[in-house]
């Protein structure tokens, strides 16, 4: 009895086909296979760990969308920093649900056809089929093939699309002699539907990824990132260059005098709700617009200064921001503005209104009663008090750069 004949598609099938979708938006597609390669120290384990992570909890990734799925991560390289790394990640996200993350702590042959079996039997007992599956590294993975052979990295791809099931896959690689490339047989890249690239300048924790392969997307822009200490092991946190960050100061300056200006009198927690950003943001924003005599507290709330136009206290939205000049170079620490430029943390990482979980770094971190409520929240902001002196340090201009963690708030850093 001969096999059943394979289906041809028209133009109108093919047209009807799913468009592509992202299993983390922007960057990763579902349903293919993605490879990410560096030289050894770059973090490239750390951040296929990362990105793991977040798919298995549905948390962003640096302010990307993800698609929650079942994760399978095979770490055949780096075992014995797992659990460090896992619970860092863990402790810095807020203790996210991980109960759809699965590891596989051992070196497991792929070129190996009975131990493909025992790892095909082990994602069959799961209660889904993994939507990613991580395999850390291929070196590991492919005992006794040659990489530089392109039938035995046929092999081993062919392996791994058996085990994925139509999910997404990740090889992590290393790079080769030159530095540039993935390390053997180019099989290797012709098979993916994208290739990312990871570079560590010499022993610095400023860290880049780059695109180097995107079959159906443009190829995006390189990410600059870099470790966070974070108990027994790090985390990647994006930076964003200085001038970027001043460009949001400004914006979020604008943005609360422009409501302090439309509803006036206004709580503090009036406005924490009513603009968008995070709580310590917002805060530094109202007091710098204080400072410059743009907005006061009175007894009955924040209200814009009343001075004619053309004064410096004149409340006009275009006069925020102007503590930043206007080349977008930032104010120095103790300049105009008395505080580093604050960053741009991506959308659901803490906003006042949401889910009322926001850290009260800004009221209750005094030892002031939190019961005291509004009465606290609308005092007037002391450039010089602990709090922001202690946000200053955590999000202050380092080594040129300000990075910016999703991870962390305002008090997570020890």
């Amino acid at each position: 009895m001969s096999a059943e004949a394979f289906k041809l598609l028209g133009v109108e099938d093919l047209l009807a086909l799913p468009d592509p979708r992202w299993l983390i938006d922007g960057l990763i597609p579902d349903e293919c296979l993605s490879g990410l390669f560096g030289a050894t120290g770059t973090a490239k384990s750390f951040l296929a760990l990362d990105w793991a992570l977040c798919v298995a909890s549905g948390v962003d990734w640096l302010g990307h969308e993800v698609e929650r799925r079942s994760v399978v991560y095979i770490a055949a390289e780096g075992r014995a920093g797992l659990k460090a790394r896992v619970g860092a990640w863990s402790i810095a996200r807020g203790h996210p649900d991980l109960s759809r993350a699965r590891f596989l702590p051992e070196a497991v042959s792929l070129l190996d056809g009975r131990q493909v079996g025992r790892v095909r039997e082990a994602l069959g007992a799961l209660p889904e089929a993994p939507g990613l599956l991580v395999i850390d590294t291929m070196a590991r993975t492919m005992v006794g093939g040659d990489e530089n052979a392109a039938r035995d990295v046929g092999l081993f791809v062919n392996a791994v699309d058996g085990l994925r099931h139509g999910g997404a896959a990740l090889i992590v690689h290393h790079t080769g002699h030159d530095g540039e490339h993935e390390r053997g047989s180019s099989a290797l890249r012709a098979a993916v539907d994208l290739m990312a690239k990871m570079e560590r300048e010499g022993r610095s924790p400023r860290l880049t990824l780059s695109c180097v392969k995107s079959k159906d997307a443009a190829e995006w822009e390189s990410i600059d990132l870099r470790l966070e200490p974070i108990g027994d092991s790090c985390v990647l946190s994006r930076v964003i260059e200085v001038e970027d960050a001043a460009e949001r100061v400004a914006q979020m300056e604008a943005d609360v005098l422009a409501f302090v200006t439309a509803n006036a009198p206004v709580s503090k927690r009036a406005i924490r709700g009513g603009v968008t950003g995070r709580n310590p943001r917002i805060d530094a924003a109202l007091e710098a617009l204080t400072r410059r005599g743009l907005v006061r507290s009175s007894g009955k709330g924040w209200e814009a200064c009343p001075e004619a136009p053309g004064t410096r206290g004149h409340a006009d939205p275009e006069d925020a921001g102007r503590s930043v000049p206007p080349d977008g170079t930032p104010p120095p620490k103790g300049g105009p503005s008395g505080h580093a430029p604050l960053l741009d943390v991506p959308e659901g990482t803490g906003h006042g209104s949401e889910n009322g979980a926001e850290p009260d770094s800004f009221t209750a971190s005094n030892g002031a009663d939190p019961a005291e409520g509004d009465a606290l929240l609308d005092e007037a902001p002391d450039p010089n008090s602990e709090d922001v002196a202690a946000l200053q340090e955590l999000l202050g201009d380092r080594e040129g750069l300000a990075p910016t963690s999703p991870y962390s708030r305002v008090g997570d850093h020890p």
